[in-house]
């Protein structure tokens, strides 16, 4: 597969020899005498040899045109493929961005939910210190009765021990209480901050998933300016061999029996001409 504009650079001489060939037929044409045989000889012959030249020359277009068809289909195929695939990585690339978007919501509730956790956590332990300071006050009171039950225990009515035991064991059992609650707190403020950072590292994988996926958009999109590119490329060759074979092939067909009417020769000589510029 070649270009077209190098392959007429190539074919430079056959085109200034045919030019040559035609001229030389104009010139005989042009008498008004019948030519010899000899001379009619030399007519045949050059325009067997112009015939011959765009023979290989309608040949070489057809072939080129083929190869540049098929580069066209593939192109297309390569593009259809290209924006398939650049449809469904956007779809994926949407598809992450609800499912962040959600686990940040989700982020957000478990954040509040852990920050009442933790309020409610502060209250327990300065409820706890509370209960804590009366349970040694309550303490301190039953040993001092204790005491002054011992001194006085011999005077009737004077049991107060069991009074003081009882206040110790309620502030004892409400302690009891408050350290269980705590402990359930600092449960669910562990429990909640695992959740965080799960979900935390969920965003994050699901961040760097769209990182991914917006370098394979860029590498497709520039992929699919590529094809677009060759696609175009590949038109133009395809139009521009057509074109020069369906042009060859007009004028083959009016070569008759080795003869070209004046008209055909003129119409050789231009095309020959413009073909030597390049289309």
């Amino acid at each position: 597969m070649i270009l077209l504009q190098d392959y007429l650079e190539k074919q430079l001489p056959v085109f200034r020899h045919i030019i040559e060939c035609a001229g030389a037929l104009l010139e005989k044409n042009a008498m008004n005498y019948a030519p010899t045989p000899e001379e009619l000889a030399q007519i045949q012959n050059g325009a067997e040899e112009i015939r011959q030249n765009l023979e290989q020359m309608e040949k070489d277009a057809a072939i080129q045109a083929k190869l540049y068809e098929e580069k066209v289909n593939s192109a297309d195929i390569c593009i259809k493929q290209t924006t398939d695939r650049l449809t469904a990585v956007y779809a994926e690339f949407d598809r992450l961005k609800e499912q962040q978007t959600a686990e940040e919501i989700e982020l957000e509730r478990i954040t509040r939910e852990s920050e009442n956790e933790r309020e409610n956590l502060a209250e327990k332990q300065k409820d706890l210190a509370e209960y804590r300071r009366r349970q040694a006050e309550a303490l301190r009171a039953r040993e001092k009765k204790r005491q002054e039950a011992i001194k006085w225990c011999w005077v009737p009515g004077y049991n107060i021990y069991l009074a003081c035991d009882y206040a110790v064991e309620i502030s004892n059992g409400k302690v009891e209480t408050l350290e269980h609650q705590c402990a359930n707190c600092k449960k669910a403020v562990e429990e909640f901050e695992n959740r965080a950072r799960e979900a935390e590292k969920r965003i994050e994988e699901i961040s760097g998933r769209r990182d991914e996926l917006s370098t394979q958009c860029g590498e497709l999109k520039r992929k699919s300016v590529e094809y677009q590119e060759m696609l175009l490329e590949y038109k133009s060759q395809l139009v521009y061999w057509e074109d020069m074979r369906v042009k060859i092939s007009d004028l083959k067909s009016r070569l008759s029996a080795g003869f070209m009417a004046p008209d055909d020769l003129m119409e050789l000589m231009d095309m020959m001409e413009m073909f030597g510029k390049g289309i």
